[in-house]
């Protein structure tokens, strides 16, 4: 910790007092650290704070008149940095296509949802590090104003690549390395954006089931429609599928003679890339 000697020039010593914790009232107290201290700084390991880490100090003359009390700081340290990647999700993986650009895929219960353009990266010291791209394929490069490593457009030939940055402070410098498949252009790497169940009409042995449409950067190859019956001791399903663009059909897999059925759609792509399901809030109750 470092402070300013007063003007007047008779100072014998300093008194050092951290702050600690408010009580109910409102009040807090000021705890001695320190006293006789002779020099204008004092060597405060970050292991000796005890409350609140804020901290000031009085100054005391020869004859022991003492100082009001001085601003008050809150401590600082310097550490060793740091660089990871925040996770979006328990199942993410970063890819690249040929042609397109890094992105960022996460599997919620296998299926590809989430699709982002780069790689975001978050550091951690003080001071705040810098950070450098070290290594990684031509083309690619750290954007310090997102903090994420971009590559748009994808160029070279399909593999395993490796990227890695280094954080750099006062302190010292940290490496963080990744590595993601790179694959041949025209890959189709995600699901169609999702799709839900709009409405549910009873008939005679099914169920009239309407759902809203889906896209997808490479098409749309058709529907798939579960119905689920969670309220059984033994749940069980059945599946239907539906093959285009239509965003109706007539359900007719219904086991015979139930009712009482949830209903979820997914799009799916001709890569067999499906969205997560969606239900509707409505159940397949058909007539027998």
């Amino acid at each position: 910790m470092l402070w300013d000697a007063p003007p007047e020039g008779d100072v014998a010593g300093y008194r050092l007092f951290e702050r600690s914790f408010s009580n109910r009232q409102g009040y807090y107290t000021w705890n001695l650290v320190a006293d006789g201290l002779t020099a204008t700084t004092y060597p405060l390991l970050e292991s000796q704070i005890r409350w609140t880490g804020i901290f000031m100090v009085r100054a005391r003359d020869a004859v022991g008149n003492e100082s009001a009390n001085s601003n008050q700081l809150a401590s600082s340290f310097l550490t060793l940095p740091g660089i990871s990647h925040p996770m979006v999700g328990t199942n993410e993986r970063p890819a690249a296509v040929i042609g397109e650009h890094l992105m960022l895929i996460e599997n919620v219960d296998s299926y590809p949802v989430e699709y982002l353009a780069g790689y975001e990266i978050s550091t951690s010291g003080n001071p705040t590090p810098s950070v450098e791209l070290i290594s990684g394929p031509p083309g690619l490069y750290f954007d310090a104003a997102a903090y994420e490593v971009v590559w748009n457009p994808v160029t070279g030939d399909p593999g395993t690549q490796s990227v890695t940055l280094r954080a750099t402070n006062s302190e010292g410098a940290t490496d963080f390395t990744f590595g993601f498949e790179v694959y041949p252009a025209g890959t189709d790497l995600l699901a169609p954006s999702g799709s839900s169940v709009v409405s549910v009409a009873s008939a005679l042995g099914g169920c009239n089931v309407t759902w809203s449409k889906s896209s997808d950067a490479h098409g749309v190859a058709g529907y798939s429609i579960r119905g689920q019956r969670h309220w059984t001791s033994t749940p069980n399903a059945f599946g239907f599928v539906s093959y285009g663009d239509a965003t109706s059909a007539f359900v007719n897999t219904v086991p015979s003679g139930t009712t009482g059925w949830t209903l979820y759609v997914s799009a799916f792509d001709a890569a067999g890339n499906y969205s997560y399901p969606n239900g509707g809030g409505t159940t397949c109750t058909p007539t027998w």
